[in-house]
């Protein structure tokens, strides 16, 4: 997937306490498990690309209250469940 080192795990839940984090892109790693539902507190956060992962589980209800995401790519994923529906408004692009 990738050919540099990569990050591997599960994302810690702390993640959540960078308040004015904008951007998270964390695309083309070994992440790997459900995400945090904490990462619906990060209030300010525009774009979030974690595609090509190995996520999987049902999205928080908690990311629907990102009122300032723009962007959001989640393909490359094993994600389940359905979309937030305020996500209807940006671009969204999940395979």
């Amino acid at each position: 997937m990738c050919n540099f080192p990569c990050l591997r795990g599960k994302i810690c839940t702390s993640l959540a306490e960078l308040q004015h984090l904008q951007h998270l892109n964390l695309r083309g790693n070994y992440f790997e498990g459900s995400l945090p539902y904490q990462l619906g507190n990060l209030f300010n956060l525009q774009s979030l690309d974690l595609r090509r992962n190995f996520f999987d589980g049902i999205l928080p209800t908690q990311l629907g209250n990102l009122s300032n995401l723009q962007s959001i790519v989640l393909r490359g994923n094993s994600f389940e469940g359905i979309l937030h529906s305020t996500w209807k408004s940006f671009q969204l692009a999940v395979p």
